[in-house]
């Protein structure tokens, strides 16, 4: 099995580390606020109250978006200079400016459209099966399930101007040899696989708009993810060495083909996460 991940305690990995937790904590805040605005003060049968809550709120998803792709280049370009002090003047600046049409789109799908949706869906079962007490508890676990579903989509877009900010950098720095997957220390089994394949340089970009993260590309993100990327100049980075473990544990519990190696891979390690948090 594999050992304990431990982060690295170099001056790179410490400031790699504490960029990624800092940007988790701003998304959590952002994405905190937008769900409670929600649950406080809209109304799905309402489109006054829903269009209210997207104008207030999407202008500081955006805000958060800017500020996590300055604070990006800041800390790309830190790291650069502790990395590679002797390397041609390079310097990361920050992506643009989020779209505001893509997401309020986001919002609107996986809030009030969803859950205009689902609740009509409940309201149509059987009065045999569901007695209205029945119904009425299914809606109010809709509502909550709707909530989650927001606050990560939230945190998804305020955190995309940290990452497009250094997956864009990377592919122009001259001397970066591409990037590694930088996660939490018990990130989701589809984080944990792709931060197994190590230093990665490729065209793929993050995923905008689909919550299941499918198709081709290694930098994919989902709702919820708190994963970031770290530009690496050298194949002795710490952080290169930290993926060892998620590599590890992918060869120890993949089997099959591709597909079937997934599965077997997810079903494993949520039983090894379960077991190393009892």
């Amino acid at each position: 099995m594999a050992t304990a991940l431990l982060a690295p305690a170099t001056e790179a990995g410490l400031l790699t580390a504490a960029f990624r937790a800092a940007q988790a904590r701003r998304a959590a805040a952002i994405a905190a606020l937008v769900a409670v605005y929600y649950r406080t003060r809209v109304d799905v049968e309402d489109p006054s109250s829903i269009e209210n809550w997207l104008r207030i709120m999407v202008p500081r998803i955006l805000r958060e978006h800017q500020i996590g792709a300055s604070q990006a280049a800041l800390f790309a370009n830190t790291l650069r200079r502790l990395e590679v002090p002797d390397a041609p003047v390079f310097t990361f600046t920050a992506a643009p400016d989020a779209n505001e049409d893509q997401v309020r789109t986001s919002l609107m799908v996986v809030g009030p459209k969803a859950n205009t949706k689902q609740a009509a869906d409940i309201r149509r079962l059987s009065e045999k099966q569901f007695t209205p007490a029945d119904k009425a508890a299914l809606i109010r676990d809709l509502e909550r399930a709707t909530e989650v579903k927001i606050s990560g989509a939230v945190a998804r877009h305020a955190q995309n101007g940290a990452r497009h900010t250094i997956q864009e950098g990377i592919r122009e720095d001259p001397v970066a040899l591409g990037y590694v997957r930088v996660t939490r220390d018990q990130p989701c089994y589809f984080c944990a696989m792709l931060a197994s394949r190590g230093r990665v340089y490729e065209e793929g970009a993050f995923d905008d708009s689909d919550p299941r993260f499918t198709g081709p590309g290694d930098a994919k993100v989902h709702d919820h993810c708190q994963c970031h990327l770290k530009p690496i100049y050298s194949d002795d980075d710490d952080y290169l060495k930290r993926s060892e473990y998620f590599r590890d544990l992918w060869l120890e519990m993949s089997t099959g083909s591709s597909r079937d190696a997934i599965l077997t891979f997810r079903r494993a390690y949520e039983a090894f996460i379960r077991s190393t948090a009892s």
